[in-house]
């Protein structure tokens, strides 16, 4: 347990980023064409460093990004349903459009401590987020495999940056950050953002 590299990265494109509505944890849709060539250049990014499994959330869109880079790389692919996106409650399935201008928008994108516990009605607050996600990837400092893929979305991976004081605005489709723990010390560091 002394020494674990984590490469985590966001699920390819669906229709659903593409039309700028909010996913959570709620609507489940499949990757598009765009997000199944995301997930095929990400597994070109991978494929030298060494991952030797891979954890996804139980959603469609990143089980299906972690099983094209699992398929193309010969490693296997495990469910883990603490990597799942947040709950952004009444907004999911919404447009960005039509809440961005919203107060409760506002407190939500705010990454200062005293928004931290904030939640949209019927959702999760980026405190309870950043819980779930880091259980989840301290749990796997038990594995025994030493380079481990983890397969999520933007909001959970955002999310769990807020643990180690990184207060990330945007993550995009196919995008990729290393995470080591070594000997006690956690620490962080944005490997490639392929989308833009």
């Amino acid at each position: 347990m002394a020494h674990k590299v984590f490469y985590i990265f966001r699920h390819g494109e669906t229709d659903f980023n593409r039309e700028g509505r909010w996913q959570g944890a709620g609507h489940n849709p499949e990757l598009n064409l765009a997000g199944v060539a995301q997930a095929h250049l990400l597994t070109e990014t991978l494929r030298p460093l060494g991952m030797r499994i891979i954890y996804s959330s139980p959603l469609q869109r990143a089980l299906q990004t972690a099983e094209i880079i699992g398929r193309e790389l010969h490693i296997p692919v495990i469910v883990n349903n603490d990597l799942i996106e947040g709950n952004f409650g009444i907004n999911e399935g919404q447009y960005h459009k039509d809440i961005i201008l919203t107060e409760e928008y506002k407190n939500w994108r705010n990454l200062d401590a005293e928004y931290i516990h904030f939640r949209f009605e019927g959702g999760e607050s980026k405190y309870e987020i950043m819980q779930r996600m880091f259980a989840a990837v301290s749990a796997l400092l038990e594995t025994p495999e030493e380079v481990i893929g983890i397969s999520s979305h933007s909001a959970a991976i955002r999310c769990l940056m807020l643990q180690f004081g990184l207060k990330m605005k945007r993550l995009e489709n196919g995008a990729l950050l290393r995470l080591t723990y070594n000997d006690g010390t956690w620490s962080v560091e944005e490997i490639c953002d392929d989308s833009e």
